[in-house]
């Protein structure tokens, strides 16, 4: 099968992980995959059969995206594309733009709870749409096509499992992310910049973001550079979890959290936010409020070695992924085939 991802770059982020991963799962299954792209250095990890064209269908411009949409429509006609599958809501327009002048069926994926809008406008003329988690489905319902199903995100085996540390040094969380609102690390500094009565604990912060430098800022006005160490973008982020005591996911949404996933194929200790996706994952002991108090309370419990973690069921892996991807993608073709023009 031809198969054909669009998503608006390919710097880090989960959706960025998921098509990489998706894309080179496909290609090792003997499929022809091409991914569209903005760019970015996410391209390099694409397994060596998968095909990058790079274009701006990240750009928020109907021109812009009308012209990439016509290029993709030449292609999809000379190499003889069978799907299409956009990954963010601006591919998404491309994508459906592309499918209505070339006739190739196009998917969407929704990866995260998306604003309901005008934005959302080609998921309800999408030959198909996955979403990450049932709370994605349950949100996004209205704007969905007839053809809609809960594809649980695939995780590659990390190869390592976590263990307890026995050495005698401060307590280690563990913070990976981009540095944003919605995934909590301001709400999470602010925790810990309220523990001063505590001088057991470190955090490692894992990632960019637009925060970085807001973050820094206050956390030297509050004399705890030490102790709170940004590491920027790392591509070790399994070794980090193997050697941290405790992960945080403070993010105030999330569509599934691949990085969370990650932590539990490992069985690395968390706390999580208490959002509807994360319960489809973690047992309840595990996820706390956004409540200054409460995730005071819970890090202070690990510190205390009070806090008891239950590990979770086998996730998802990257082939059930990719097979249960490919049995939409062959009901879509199926049907369009016989439904009329």
């Amino acid at each position: 099968m031809r198969i054909v991802h669009l998503l608006p770059g390919l710097d880090v982020g989960g959706v960025e992980r998921h098509v990489v991963d998706l894309a080179s799962e496909q290609a090792r299954s003997g499929h022809h995959v091409t991914v569209v792209s903005g760019g970015g250095r996410m391209t390099s990890e694409l397994h060596p059969g998968v095909t990058h064209i790079k274009l701006p269908i990240h750009v928020k411009e109907p021109f812009t995206g009308g012209l990439c949409a016509l290029r993709l429509a030449i292609m999809a006609r000379s190499r003889k594309w069978d799907i299409l599958h956009a990954h963010s809501r601006v591919p998404a327009w491309v994508a459906w733009w592309t499918s209505a002048l070339s006739g190739v069926p196009f998917v969407v994926t929704c990866h995260a709870i998306y604003s309901l809008n005008a934005g959302l406008i080609p998921y309800r003329h999408a030959d198909g749409a996955i979403c990450v988690s049932q709370a994605v489905k349950d949100h996004q319902r209205d704007w969905l096509p007839q053809r809609s199903t809960v594809i649980k995100n695939g995780i590659a085996d990390p190869g390592v499992r976590w263990v307890p540390h026995d050495d005698k040094g401060p307590f280690r969380f563990l913070f990976v992310g981009r540095l944003t609102s919605v995934k909590g690390i301001d709400f999470l500094i602010d925790v810990l910049l309220s523990m001063t009565n505590r001088d057991d604990w470190v955090l490692d912060v894992a990632g960019e973001g637009s925060l970085e430098v807001q973050l820094k800022e206050r956390i030297a006005s509050a004399r705890l550079g030490d102790r709170i160490n940004f590491l920027g973008y790392r591509d070790d982020v399994v070794d980090l979890m193997a050697r941290c005591d405790c992960c945080l996911f403070p993010s105030r949404s999330e569509g599934a959290g691949l990085v969370l996933l990650t932590a539990l194929s490992m069985g690395v200790p968390l706390i999580a936010s208490d959002l509807p996706a994360f319960k489809e994952s973690l047992p309840p002991n595990a996820m706390v409020p956004l409540n200054k108090e409460r995730w005071s309370d819970a890090l202070e419990a690990y510190l205390d070695g009070k806090a008891v973690f239950s590990e979770v069921r086998r996730n998802f892996s990257l082939s059930d992924m990719a097979e249960e991807i490919e049995g939409l993608y062959l009901e879509v073709r199926k049907r369009k085939e016989v439904e009329p023009s």
